[in-house]
């Protein structure tokens, strides 16, 4: 993803409207988008979980062959896929954790450009929350179960319903690993959920953290975190930390 200020200031006028973004974003190389054979879609924006959606769907319903597009981190992905009536998953996350994990990860310590993204993510959204099922990234981690629940309920599909265990969660954690490596050619940096050492930039990122909530960013942190209000309580949501 570029973080350069002026192609995000473009990608902000583009990413709510599909008729614009989809063949601009194909022309760029982007796979991630929908397509004929898609079954489903997990969308949100970047380090809500987006990756561990994606591993945790892969090995749950690792036999019945479903055609997932994740990663898109565009409205415009949801938005057809709504309209398609397609199943989604939009994806949700406290702002500050959210930017502050993208700044550690990339290194792009510009907060008032990612704020501003975070808004221009979720504010096409109003109004369409009958398409989709939200979900908070702690329940998304913690409760991966009632989130294909949710689905079902919604769209009438019958995935499978894991258990919620060590063994899960290793084996979401290898899928999502597996999935980055073959789109990215890397795996991600996460903390890992099986138990084992969470990546080391952790403190550096609490420390983001903490100088994120020290500044109103030209008052677009506080519309973030309205969204974040706003989509996280008509959906599965827990507080963050719980």
């Amino acid at each position: 993803m570029r973080y350069f200020p002026l192609v995000r200031a473009i990608r902000r006028q583009l990413v709510a409207r599909p008729a614009l973004f989809f063949p601009l974003a194909r022309l760029a190389g982007n796979r991630q988008l929908l397509d004929r054979e898609t079954g489903l879609v997990f969308d949100g924006f970047p380090r809500c979980g987006n990756s561990f959606a994606e591993g945790a769907l892969l090995y749950s319903q690792a036999d019945r062959g479903l055609m997932l597009k994740s990663h898109a981190h565009s409205p415009a992905q949801v938005l057809r896929a709504v309209r398609k009536g397609l199943p989604t998953l939009v994806l949700v996350r406290d702002p500050d954790a959210a930017i502050a994990s993208l700044i550690a990860a990339f290194g792009v310590d510009k907060p008032e450009m990612h704020y501003r993204d975070y808004i221009a993510y979720y504010e096409p959204l109003i109004g369409k929350e009958k398409g989709f099922v939200v979900v908070d990234f702690p329940v998304l981690i913690q409760r991966f179960d009632l989130v294909l629940c949710a689905i079902n309920e919604r769209f009438g599909t019958d995935l499978a319903i894991p258990r919620i265990d060590a063994e899960f969660a290793q084996g979401a954690e290898n899928a999502r690993d597996a999935a980055s490596i073959a789109r990215t050619g890397r795996a991600p940096e996460y903390a890992n959920l099986a138990g084992r050492d969470a990546p080391p930039d952790r403190s550096r990122q609490r420390a983001i953290l903490d100088r994120l909530k020290s500044d109103a960013h030209g008052g677009y942190r506080d519309l973030a975190h309205a969204l974040h209000r706003q989509f996280a309580g008509c959906g599965l949501s827990v507080q963050e930390g719980q």
